[in-house]
């Protein structure tokens, strides 16, 4: 693997699924591309462009992955969604309230900062920003699943895994699923 700068941001809050709220009072999204990213490439010896960097999250930062990538194509080359918590308007307002209240409030408002939406309107930047993307599967199967449908309708490719570990990120490193999406 070519030498790497690995940057792994924590959301505290456990709510933001990597989205400014709609109040702003959390600023997730444009903190980690206004503030950390360009502190990142100022302070190290890290790439500036979008060729060498790759974009992972795991549950939902596999949400905020997909959703920050494809909307965001100029600056990633690469997204990879750690069995992502890849919540529909539908699953996060019926099954997380908090979050929804919080961060979203409204389905317009979901519909700006969700994975599904933002890979619609990249379709028609795909040419001009080619990205790699995978998607692995392991606990939260039907989030996933059926974003890979979402996918396969809009013609995008990916890469889908299957692995037979739990919502655990040191499993699939120890199948190397994490490895082999970074090598491709």
């Amino acid at each position: 693997m070519t030498p790497s700068i690995i940057v792994a941001p924590f959301d505290g809050t456990g709510t933001t699924m990597w989205s400014d709220s709609w109040s702003g009072h959390l600023k997730v999204e444009s903190n980690l591309l206004e503030k950390l990213m360009p502190h990142i490439e100022s302070t190290y010896r890290a790439s500036d462009q979008r060729e060498k960097r790759t974009l992972q999250g795991f549950s939902m930062g596999g949400f905020g992955a997909l959703k920050i990538g494809f909307k965001h194509p100029q600056l990633f080359s690469k997204i990879i969604s750690l069995d992502g918590a890849i919540h529909s308007w539908k699953t996060i307002s019926n099954r997380r309230k908090k979050i929804t209240e919080e961060v979203f409030k409204t389905e317009e408002a979901f519909d700006q900062n969700s994975p599904w939406k933002s890979s619609e309107r990249y379709v028609s930047q795909a040419d001009q920003f080619p990205m790699k993307v995978f998607v692995v599967e392991a606990w939260v199967k039907d989030y996933n699943q059926n974003f890979k449908a979402h996918l396969e309708q809009l013609a995008l490719p990916f890469e889908y895994i299957v692995t037979d570990c739990g919502h655990d990120m040191n499993c699939m490193m120890k199948q190397g699923v994490i490895s082999r999406s970074y090598e491709s």
